[in-house]
C-alpha cells in the first residue's frame, strides 16, 4: 500500500475516533456486536441495523447502576422540548467548568519536579554494572568432526536418465 495512502486513512481513523461522526459512531456499534456475539464484522452489517441498536442499547443499559438507569428512564420520558433545554444547560455548565479549568491552569505556578531520594539497592547496582565488563570472546571450542576447507566445490551431475519409452507404464500397453 502506498504510504501516502496510509498516512491518509490513519488522519481519517483519528478525526473519527477524536470528532465522533455519525458514520464512526456506527462502525463503533457494529465493532462491539461483533466482539460481543463473537460475529465476522462483514455479518454484522448485514443484520437490520434496528436489531443491532436494540441489543447495543440493552447491553448498555444493563451496565448502568439503579440510580443512573432511573434517571435514564427520566430522560427517555422527558419531552423532547425539554429535554433540549436539559441538555444546552448540561453543554453550558461543561463549557463553564471547561474555561474555569483552562483559567486556573493558566493562573497556577509551574510543579517544579521533587527530588527523589536514590534506592541505596539501586545505587548499588548501577556501580556494580559500571565495573562490570563485557567477557572476553571465548576460543571456538575443540571438535572432532573434520573442517571443510575453503576451495571446496560440489558440483551435481545428471544421472543416467531413462528415455521416456523406457519408463514404466501402468496399464495396457498400446504399441
Amino acid at each position: 500500500m502506498n504510504p501516502e495512502t496510509l498516512r491518509n486513512l490513519k488522519q481519517i481513523a483519528m478525526f473519527s475516533v477524536v470528532k465522533k461522526p455519525a458514520d464512526y459512531v456506527v462502525r463503533n456499534i457494529f465493532r462491539w456486536f461483533s466482539k460481543e456475539f463473537h460475529t465476522p464484522l462483514h455479518i454484522v452489517e448485514t443484520l437490520p441495523f434496528e436489531d443491532v441498536l436494540v441489543h447495543y442499547f440493552e447491553s448498555t443499559y444493563e451496565d448502568l447502576e439503579e440510580d443512573e438507569r432511573d434517571a435514564q428512564i427520566e430522560r427517555l420520558l422527558m419531552d423532547p422540548e425539554k429535554l433540549a433545554a436539559l441538555q444546552r444547560a448540561e453543554d453550558a455548565e461543561d463549557a463553564d467548568a471547561w474555561e474555569f479549568g483552562r483559567e486556573a491552569d493558566a493562573a497556577a505556578p509551574p510543579i517544579k519536579m521533587a527530588e527523589v531520594p536514590v534506592d541505596p539497592i539501586t545505587e548499588r547496582i548501577e556501580r556494580l554494572k559500571a565495573e562490570l565488563r563485557p567477557p572476553e570472546k571465548l576460543d571456538a571450542p575443540e571438535t572432532t568432526l573434520p573442517r571443510i576447507e575453503e576451495g571446496i566445490h560440489m558440483k551435481f551431475e545428471d544421472i543416467d536418465v531413462p528415455e521416456v519409452d523406457d519408463a514404466p507404464t501402468f496399464g495396457p500397453k498400446t504399441r
